[in-house]
């Protein structure tokens, strides 16, 4: 488990949970690559801390990476929310992967070891990283988003509300596609999201 310094206890759980600690600079896309780095296996996973994986989840990993032209893969966006925020968010989840086929990071995403490591792994950047990353991957092949869900917490999306989470996502989306720095673009969704707190 690869941890940026975190103040919470995030560490205590891991440990007791019996997984090896990485500690590695603040930032998901430095701790993810210092995870990485020390990986001796075949297939990368990056898991979110918030997000649980579906039964089988690594025969379903090797089914997916062994299909011709499939480069990388995650699974189905679902969220641990009940409810009708938890059902709209979960639909709105299936919706995106239908209409673009791009996965976030909030899914689960895995890939092959060799194929991080010749890409660069995870571009250095405070938001947009996964993102990137896939855009990368799909230069080189399919990125499968399988039927499995890996449900994540809604718990953000709850205390910032959904209208307004949903808003400043697909706007720093658009904000980097029209070529907005990453740096900027993190820092106005920092305020953005203190405001709401």
């Amino acid at each position: 488990m690869a941890d940026g310094d975190s103040e919470d206890a995030t560490r205590a759980h891991a440990l007791r949970a019996g997984a090896r600690l990485v500690v590695g600079k603040r930032g998901r896309a430095r701790q993810m690559n210092a995870g990485a780095s020390v990986a001796r296996g075949d297939l990368l996973l990056f898991l979110h801390a918030d997000t649980r994986l579906p039964p089988g989840a690594t025969g379903l990993i090797r089914a997916a990476l062994g299909r011709p032209g499939v480069v990388a893969g995650a699974f189905s966006y679902a969220t641990t929310a009940g409810g009708f925020l938890g059902g709209v968010m979960t639909a709105g989840g299936r919706l995106r992967d239908l209409l673009f086929g791009h996965p976030y990071g909030d899914q689960g995403l895995f890939l092959r070891s060799r194929v991080f490591r010749a890409l660069g792994g995870f571009p250095d950047m405070p938001v947009m990283e996964d993102w990137e990353l896939v855009a990368r991957l799909r230069r080189l092949g399919k990125v499968a988003i399988l039927p499995e869900t890996a449900p994540s917490s809604a718990a953000s999306v709850v205390e910032h509300g959904f209208w307004r989470s949903a808003a400043v996502n697909i706007a720093v989306i658009v904000g980097y596609q029209l070529g907005i720095g990453t740096d900027r673009l993190a820092r106005w969704r920092r305020r953005i999201a203190r405001r709401a707190g």
